[in-house]
């Protein structure tokens, strides 16, 4: 069963050519989600106080071309089945002509907020999301490489402004970092994300960029070393 959220691309989502920047793009697919969750009546605050939320592994999002200031889109999401401690959710940003603009294929896990430990989705959840079948096309694995022989670009402290309501830095906030390691000029085709360790309040997180032939890698790492979040970035 698909989710429709509609909206228009605000002044404050768009960039100095006039489009959406990623992580906007990247709320709108948090939000969609979240929404989804809420109207089928597995509202966040309903979870919590179930002690369960849902956390994001990795992604990966397919870029057409982002949508222009002022228009009028569509944000699509569905269930797109499951595995064992796995859910996956696929998710599409379109213009109400039909033109696809970007595409997300994602994989979550509902988490037991008292051990933080994954558990299984109830069956009354996967009933009230439906399941609908998976985008087209050939998806990465799950995992994304540790990436070698990184350089340091910059780092910076997590702050209030930076955290959601499990008290971790948003979801957007890892892809925006890594995506300030591209050039200027850089034309994003695909990304893969992986989230690994939850960044908190006060967190100095590193950022670090492998740059090869057809890919930039990015790490978030913590001051020991353990590592936040890695992205991998394709040209179009």
């Amino acid at each position: 069963m698909r989710y429709r959220m509609e909206s228009r691309v605000r002044y404050s989502e768009a960039d100095d050519k006039g489009r959406l920047t990623l992580p906007d793009l990247v709320d709108y697919f948090q939000d969609v989600a979240t929404f989804h969750s809420e109207d089928t009546g597995f509202k966040n605050k309903t979870l919590r106080e179930k002690r369960m939320g849902w956390f994001i592994l990795t992604w990966e999002i397919r870029l057409n071309e982002m949508p222009a200031m002022g228009e009028n889109i569509y944000i699509d999401t569905w269930s797109a089945g499951y595995k064992s401690l796995m859910a996956y959710r696929d998710m599409q940003v379109s213009s109400t002509g039909g033109k696809v603009y970007a595409d997300a294929h994602s994989i979550w896990t509902l988490m037991d907020l008292n051990r933080m430990v994954p558990i299984r989705v109830p069956q009354e959840m996967k009933d009230a999301y439906g399941e609908d079948e998976p985008l087209a096309g050939e998806w990465g694995p799950r995992k994304v490489p540790t990436p070698e022989d990184l350089s340091k670009v910059y780092d910076f402290r997590v702050s209030p402004m930076h955290l959601d309501t499990n008290h971790h830095m948003n979801n957007k906030y890892y892809v925006e970092a890594a995506a300030k390691c591209l050039p200027e000029d850089f034309k994003i085709g695909r990304i893969r994300v992986e989230y690994r360790k939850q960044a908190v309040l006060n967190d100095v997180v590193t950022v670090s960029k492998r740059v090869g032939d057809d890919m930039t890698a990015v790490a978030l790492l913590s001051e020991s070393g353990d590592i936040y979040s890695v992205a991998e970035f394709y040209g179009a």
